[in-house]
């Protein structure tokens, strides 16, 4: 009897025991259920139902949209039942999907402290990339780019894919979910199809598809490390449609021009206005060592000497390039054609252009019209500085040292 007496005594403990320990367990486990609290009543007499979270003894609330005045609260207590059952439906899907939620990043919320941490998780997973407009963003993200080069680049080709999107779409937004291969390869091939502005001789180089595609992978990753949450493994958008995207093999260019189509360039009649200023503005980059058209956009008042610091290197080279160029005779009545008449810079582009972003277009398209005017096939403006050098070294001795810092690639 004593012996049935300390077993049954020791089973109970064991039992009392088990049972404190699967409290303790359920008391640390993250739990969600829907609430209206009687103080929440509003002006206008209803109530906002809150999910509840609690975690490690912790509470945290999530508010919901729903307002009801179909309550009832028993005598005593603070929390209410619903009498419409519609409500109630609703309110417990909304709890079943948090449920899932939690069930999903079990092993990442037991490792977290409080139920605000599980509440975060949840309202970053609730963040549904269906819900995301991937132009709106895209947009947003650009704007916030402080590199005004990059940040025109990014403009320029996001308005070609909104541009495709409302001609094969005929949307105006876009499901960050749309985005998948199949639209990837679409946009390529409506690419190399479009001859948009300039008519059949202006299709688009693999080279320049590979760059539009490309900064939308930009963009694309750019959302992709914004909504998703890599610490905790909350990922909102899973989709990797770049993956498998194969551009064409990109073209040669034929970067350095040889001295007598350089000639070519300069006895050149411009057919319009853009291409009038592309060879200009061709020939000064040529005859004042590379200069780029950003540093054009911004370089100081001058007089015999143009003097300037490279824009593209002064924020990453430990000492900014700095260059004093003189005006070479030959070039003089160019120099003179594009002055700054009001004298708050060397040349006056800004006062025929809003941003260097849209000389930059000009230029594109001036380009364009002399390489199917002079045959000039592959004919890009960066080609003056690469010819410059290469006709530099080549037809004229000019050593590699005095090359390179011409073209600033020695301090």
């Amino acid at each position: 009897m004593i012996v049935f007496d300390v077993l049954c005594h020791n089973s109970a403990t064991k039992f009392l025991l088990l049972c404190h320990n699967v409290k303790s367990i359920l008391n640390d486990m993250a739990t969600v259920q829907w609430v209206i609290m009687k103080h929440h009543k509003r002006d206008d007499g209803t109530y906002n139902a809150k999910i509840l979270l609690t975690h490690n003894r912790k509470r945290a609330y999530m508010p919901t949209t729903i307002y009801t005045s179909m309550v009832r609260f028993k005598r005593g207590s603070f929390f209410a039942t619903l009498t419409d059952k519609t409500i109630e439906d609703t309110l417990n899907a909304k709890v079943a999907k948090i449920r899932s939620i939690i069930n999903e990043y079990e092993e990442v919320i037991n490792n977290m402290a409080t139920a605000s941490e599980v509440r975060d998780l949840i309202n970053h997973a609730l963040g549904s990339s269906k819900s995301i407009d991937f132009l709106a963003f895209a947009k947003k993200h650009i704007s916030s780019i402080p590199n005004d080069n990059t940040r025109y680049y990014h403009e320029s080709r996001l308005r070609t894919f909104a541009s495709f999107i409302k001609e094969t779409k005929k949307m105006d937004v876009l499901p960050v979910t749309e985005i998948n291969s199949k639209l990837v390869k679409d946009y390529s091939a409506w690419l190399k199809a479009s001859k948009r502005r300039r008519g059949e001789g202006y299709g688009i180089s693999d080279n320049t598809i590979r760059t539009y595609v490309f900064a939308l992978a930009t963009l694309f990753n750019a959302a992709k490390d914004k909504y998703n949450d890599y610490d905790n493994g909350v990922i909102v958008i899973k989709a990797d449609p770049f993956r498998s995207y194969k551009p064409e093999k990109a073209e040669t260019a034929k970067r350095a021009l040889s001295a007598e189509e350089i000639k070519s360039i300069w006895e050149y009649t411009p057919t319009n206005k853009s291409a009038e200023i592309a060879r200009d503005v061709f020939l000064l980059s040529f005859f004042l060592a590379g200069m780029n058209v950003a540093d054009m956009w911004e370089c100081q008042p001058f007089t015999d000497r143009i003097e300037y610091t490279r824009k593209k290197t002064r924020s990453h080279k430990k000492e900014a390039p700095f260059l004093s160029l003189p005006i070479h005779p030959i070039i003089s009545p160019i120099v003179e054609k594009y002055a700054d008449i009001n004298g708050k810079r060397g040349f006056g582009f800004y006062n025929s252009y809003s941003k260097v972003g849209s000389l930059h277009q000009c230029i594109h398209y001036g380009m364009l019209r002399m390489r199917e005017d002079l045959g000039l096939e592959g004919l890009t403006f960066y080609a003056a500085r690469h010819s410059f050098a290469t006709i530099a070294r080549n037809d004229c001795g000019v050593s590699m040292d005095d090359i390179a810092l011409c073209l600033t690639h020695d301090s």
